[in-house]
């Protein structure tokens, strides 16, 4: 859960995600709204997110591996994209 301060109350909220649509809300002064993000069709197989971006999976031409955020903390360098 959270909570945004709107100080307009024609203010239209924007939610996206990477293979959701993207849905615009209006406010029109309610305090509370329930948005569930709907799938992109056929999208989730097409797309390889990567630490600095996107792909297509079409064009990955290297091995794509999943590290999760405590195992970067480890790293020696100063800058992980090194």
């Amino acid at each position: 859960m959270y909570k945004i301060s709107v100080p307009d109350n024609n203010a239209i909220l924007v939610f996206s995600a990477v293979n959701y649509l993207t849905q615009e809300v209006p406010v029109n002064g309610k305090e509370t709204s329930d948005i569930i993000l709907q799938v992109k069709p056929n999208s989730l197989g097409e797309v390889v997110v990567v630490g600095y971006g996107k792909q297509k999976k079409a064009t990955v031409t290297r091995s794509v591996s999943e590290i999760k955020g405590s195992e970067i903390l480890k790293s020696p360098a100063a800058n992980v994209a090194n």
